[in-house]
Parts: structure tokens; sequence; C-alpha cells
């Protein structure tokens, strides 16, 4: 007794194209990586936050944008994570995770906020670097001479 088997027909497939273009897809694709992006890292999250705040770039904040301003957002921001956020966050991971910078960076720009908001200690670090800093250029000005 033999079995017969029917080969299925084709079936046509139809595809219905939506309605949005393109650049809206990708604009609604990128929102959804921000989102599950920020559900992993709450720093980052509060970067973006406090970028949509003040309304600034979140790329300028994170980036090497050397504007006045924008680096007075960037100090603002690091010091909010190391005071609210996250205060366990060592300057070597926030200056590297979170801005892309050496932890240096990180250190300077919280002691900067905090001389703004009168903390009398960073003030005094960020005038000791400065002294620093001129002695080492005096000292490059006068070996050239």
């Amino acid at each position: 007794m033999a079995i017969c088997v029917e080969e299925p027909a084709l079936i046509r497939a139809i595809t219905i194209e939506p309605n949005v273009t393109r650049h809206d897809q990708d604009a609604h694709i990128r929102a959804w990586h921000a989102y599950l992006f920020d559900m992993a890292n709450p720093c980052k999250a509060h970067i973006r936050m406090r970028c949509a705040d003040l309304g600034v770039f979140f790329e300028d904040v994170i980036g090497s944008c050397r504007d006045k301003e924008i680096y007075k957002i960037r100090d603002m921001i690091v010091f909010e994570i190391k005071t609210d956020v996250k205060p366990g966050i060592s300057y070597p991971e926030r200056g590297r995770r979170l801005f892309g910078k050496d932890h240096t960076s990180a250190i300077l720009s919280y002691h900067r906020h905090a001389a703004r908001l009168g903390d009398p200690e960073s003030a005094a670090r960020i005038e000791r670097k400065r002294a620093e800093s001129r002695r080492g250029h005096d000292a490059r000005r006068a070996k050239a001479a």
C-alpha cells in the first residue's frame, strides 16, 4: 500500500509597505536602542535626561566639545553622578565609560564644579593644579629660550 503525499501549493507572499518613511523607522530604532542602553546604564540615562533638561546635545556633552558652556554642563553632570546617581563610581569608570576621557579629566571636572559651589578644598586643589601647570609651562619656555 503506497501513501500519496501531496506537495503543498506555493504560497505567494504579499508584502505591505508601512506608511512611514525610512527616516522615521531609523529614528524609532535609535530611540529603542537608546532606551535599552539607558536601562542598562543609569548614569548614561542621567546624562541623557540632563541634556534634554538643559537643551544641549548629548553628543556634545559626552564628546570632545571644548565650548565653555558645554564643559560647565559636563562638570555639573560629573558632579551629580558622583554625589547623587552613583556615589560609588570610581574616577576611571566615570571618565572612561561615561565620557570617553581619562580619569584625571573626571577628577578635574568634579573639583571644578565643587569649587563653583563653594567647596574650599576643591578650590584649593584647582588652584594648586593651575600653579603646577604654570610652573611647568614656564620651565618649558625657559628651556626653549
